[in-house]
């Protein structure tokens, strides 16, 4: 797949599963949003570490690219975004962290 790959396509998608329709695709329109958000903590952790995700996922992406010759869809690089996410709310939990017991919860709903 020579096809570019777009970090707006994969933020967009995995900002789909938590139903939000309206976040910005460009850079700085992203910082700012980010830095306004106005959900409770917990819905603003869960932004912010799909945030985190996006950009860890979509480096390892073009690494495997460059590197390896290989590629994913973006689809499928958001779902490794939602995959870490959940990853960490279970880690916080079996730390006794209250708020790993409250993101574990979130995203059963989710």
């Amino acid at each position: 797949m020579d096809r570019l790959l777009s970090w707006a396509e994969v933020w967009r998608a995995a900002l789909l599963h938590l139903r939000v329709y309206n976040a910005p695709t460009s850079w700085e329109s992203v910082i700012d949003w980010l830095s306004a958000f106005s959900g409770d903590r917990q819905h603003k952790l869960v932004v912010l570490q799909i945030w985190q995700g996006c950009l860890y996922e979509i480096w390892k992406e073009r690494n495997s690219r460059f590197h390896l010759g290989t590629s994913v869809l973006p689809s499928k690089i958001s779902d490794g975004v939602i995959r870490i996410a959940r990853s960490k709310a279970v880690a916080l939990k079996n730390s006794g962290r209250q708020l790993g017991t409250d993101l574990v919860s979130f995203w059963s709903v989710a």
